[in-house]
């Protein structure tokens, strides 16, 4: 595959139908179907068909052409979403009609009352805000040491050069390299032997 593209011919008919059917809606599953895939394997067909690198340089290709063509960029989204903030954001007079005739609605301090698209200027400085990084999730980590593992385990801690029991993999590690937690202690409901 030169430049990223897919040798010509490296997809048969149905997998070329795929990545046409793919691009739609992004719904592997469906794009699976309408290729012409069994309805009963088409999510694992779909999966499948995606890990594909061949797969993944035409799809890959054919979203890029389609960015070309409707020349969508970064900045064309992000001027977009600002100026519908700008324009959620403009208030405009709450009218009532008095006979016939329209005056603004004023509050019981005699002010007048104004509007404006809330939801619409919130959802856009949200994505503006997203893109920008500014908010972030904070998540709160409780994190038990390997002594607290060992001690509520009932189990003498090892030293820092005696290795513990063998890996996943077969191989024993040092403590203070990275291995899974609790391998080689029992964790401390579980019963003698348990693992």
């Amino acid at each position: 595959m030169a430049n990223g593209e897919p040798k010509k011919g490296s997809l048969n008919k149905r997998q070329r139908r795929f990545v046409a059917e793919y691009l739609i809606d992004l719904n592997a599953t469906q794009a699976a179907i309408r290729a012409g895939y069994s309805k009963h394997t088409a999510g694992s067909q779909g999966f499948d068909l995606l890990r594909k690198p061949e797969i993944q340089a035409a799809v890959g290709m054919k979203t890029q052409k389609q960015i070309e063509k409707v020349d969508i960029s970064a900045e064309y989204v992000l001027k977009g979403l600002k100026e519908v903030g700008e324009r959620c954001m403009t208030r405009v007079p709450v009218m009532v009609r008095g006979g016939r005739h329209l005056a603004q609605k004023t509050d019981a301090n005699g002010e007048g009352v104004w509007e404006f698209d809330s939801a619409g200027a919130n959802r856009a400085l949200e994505l503006l805000g997203k893109h920008l990084a500014l908010f972030t999730e904070k998540y709160e980590v409780d994190v038990t040491s390997y002594t607290d593992l060992v001690a509520a385990a009932g189990k003498a801690p090892l030293s820092k050069t005696e290795p513990v029991e063998s890996t996943e993999k077969g191989q024993a590690a040092p403590i203070g390299e990275s291995v899974g937690v609790g391998v080689g202690v029992e964790p401390p409901d579980a019963p003698e032997g348990s693992q």
